[in-house]
């Protein structure tokens, strides 16, 4: 094989209380990579598509070309490379994993490549390691953009995952209002200390959401989507956000809370019909507040990334 087309999804990190452990994949909306080999030594990156410039050509500081290097250094490849070229289809800094699926994207185009596509889980750290250059070592994004589903991060040192089984028809609401947030800002928002009892909370809530997966069981998911930490302190950072959740529950979410950093927000409901009236209501509730806001509906997605 000496060239493929590879799209890896958005996704929604954290998903309420999880913070950096738990994530899922999203439906329809991602990035796509084009990769080719070539001849000479390492990682190439031509063209970014839909940027606006602002992302690196740098091999070195771009999450695709860096996965991809990781995953030819992973395999051993030696006198080859690879040419890529990024179609970013997601917006920068907007809480939906978009340097993950460039991570991913890139990681999996080198495996299809030199190792035929086998053994993705083991492209993860690869991602990982990609994601530093953006935004910080984590995998609650580009675990479910390369893998697709709801993965959880039990351990970052050695790196450990479990790929969570969840085929119930739930609909996630996206609202991204007029705004961007870095992850490094948001992240220099946190608390550097917690309340036991926020912990604790906190803590049973995963474990309800981790429950609720397993067992297909949409309610249990909406109730544990309840983050009394680090949902307090962001949301300083999103205008209307307050409204915005509320409106969500009034037009009948499950749950809702920030995706990833922000500031998109997400909620999930049972059916397409409450998830565009939640949409809806969301945006109408950043138009009070000034903000313009687009929104997106979409379902948790079985697939990472994967040829096109």
């Amino acid at each position: 094989m000496d060239d493929v087309k590879i799209f890896a999804p958005a996704s929604v990190a954290n998903v309420g209380p999880g913070f950096d452990v738990l994530g899922f994949a999203l439906e329809g909306i991602g990035d796509i990579v084009k990769a080719r080999r070539v001849t000479g030594k390492g990682v190439r990156l031509t063209h970014i598509h839909n940027d606006g410039g602002r992302l690196p050509l740098d091999p070195a500081k771009n999450t695709a070309s860096v996965a991809a290097q990781q995953v030819l250094e992973k395999l051993g490849i030696r006198g080859e490379g690879i040419e890529l070229e990024l179609e970013k289809g997601l917006p920068l800094n907007s809480g939906l994993g978009s340097s993950g699926a460039s991570a991913a994207a890139g990681a999996y185009a080198a495996l299809k490549l030199f190792g035929n596509g086998q053994n993705k889980e083991e492209a993860l750290e690869a991602c990982v390691k990609a994601e530093g250059v953006a935004s910080g070592f984590h995998a609650d994004n580009v675990a479910p953009a390369l893998l697709g589903g709801v993965v959880l991060i039990r351990s970052y040192t050695p790196l450990d995952f479990i790929r969570i089984p969840f085929s119930a028809s739930v609909y996630v609401t996206l609202v991204k209002p007029d705004i961007e947030i870095r992850t490094r800002q948001a992240r220099e928002a946190l608390p550097r200390k917690v309340p036991l009892a926020g912990l604790v909370k906190n803590t049973g809530n995963v474990a309800a959401l981790v429950s609720g997966f397993f067992l297909n069981d949409p309610a249990t998911i909406g109730k544990a989507i309840d983050d009394c930490l680090i949902e307090p302190v962001r949301q300083k950072l999103i205008p209307g956000f307050r409204e915005a959740k509320q409106a969500a529950i009034e037009a009948g979410c499950l749950g809702c809370s920030i995706a990833g950093s922000g500031p998109s927000v997400f909620a999930l409901s049972e059916s397409k019909k409450t998830a565009k009236a939640i949409g809806e209501a969301m945006r109408s509730a950043f138009t009070a507040k000034g903000l313009g806001a687009t929104k997106i509906v979409s379902c948790i997605s079985s697939f990472g990334a994967r040829s096109m």
